[in-house]
């Protein structure tokens, strides 16, 4: 679904602001992560893996959509959570306990040396387990999000946008979108995590596209975090647009685009693809 945003600034400005409803893709698990999940469980079907693992932590989406899938599906699937307390304070966490997903929660330390070991060993023959890093991110999580603009709602309509802009966790859906969108497009990353300037090095390793930048300034003071700024925003863009935003990302991605279009950082005409990642679960 493309929804246009009718707001006043934006025909104050005469730009026109577009979402990507991925959310709608499916109400448990649709979003980004779905695509990002695609090339990955292929993968472990193919090699007879009906039990898949992943690592996240209390807010990670990555984790709800791959217990939601599973459950659909008749897969088993294990949470290896870097977290320690009350997990039943994250509605995420729930979530994907409530869908099946076995969750076991693990230090800082012991969650750096689990991925570092699935990342040279993703499946585990023995067992039939397969794994996936933290927020699907591997260059296959990046071939499935590069079919995020070839998806057929966009066929007519992808190669007339200036812009494009989408939450910014690891960077994989980043640099699917990077790599498939034309030169000429200017795609935008809202980093959802303090430093998120670090992310650059990362994101360069894994595409080698240069059409595109982090806007680093909108994580309102850290992964997961939340104002009542945010809040009124997201109060105002479920009013206004009937859009529901989530807490972690989209809501802040949409937030930087009002906030851009305030200080005249577009020019007229320009029309902007805003990519809805989904993760509403977490606004329970």
């Amino acid at each position: 679904m493309l929804q246009l945003l009718n707001s006043e600034l934006f025909a104050e400005k005469n730009i026109e602001v577009w979402v990507l409803r991925l959310d709608k893709i499916h109400a448990d698990y649709g979003g980004n992560k779905i695509l990002k999940l695609k090339y990955h469980i292929e993968e472990a079907l193919q090699n007879d893996c009906k039990t898949i693992a992943s690592f996240g932590g209390p807010y990670s989406n990555h984790l709800a959509a791959l217990a939601a899938y599973g459950k659909s599906h008749q897969l088993k699937t294990i949470g290896y959570v870097r977290f320690q307390g009350d997990y039943k304070k994250y509605p995420t966490l729930v979530a994907a306990e409530k869908n099946g997903m076995q969750l076991q929660f693990l230090t800082n330390n012991e969650f750096k040396i689990a991925q570092q070991k699935i990342i040279n060993q993703p499946i585990d023959l023995q067992n039939k387990i397969y794994c996936i890093p933290a927020g699907g991110h591997t260059q296959l999580g990046i071939k499935g999000c590069k079919e995020i603009l070839a998806l057929d709602i966009l066929k007519k309509s992808r190669d007339n946008f200036t812009h494009i802009f989408v939450p910014v966790g690891y960077g994989t859906t980043l640099a699917g979108i990077a790599n498939s969108a034309s030169t000429a497009q200017k795609i935008f990353g809202i980093t959802a995590i303090k430093n998120g300037e670090e992310l650059n090095e990362e994101i360069k390793s894994i595409t080698t596209k240069k059409n595109w930048q982090l806007l680093t300034n909108y994580h309102f003071d850290g992964f997961g975090k939340i104002n009542q700024s945010l809040i009124d925003f997201m109060t105002k863009c479920k009013v206004d647009f009937d859009l529901e935003t989530d807490r972690v990302y989209t809501s802040k991605m949409l937030f930087a685009i009002f906030d851009l279009a305030t200080k005249n950082f577009f020019n007229s005409n320009d029309k902007i693809l805003a990519i809805h990642t989904g993760g509403l679960q977490g606004n329970n």
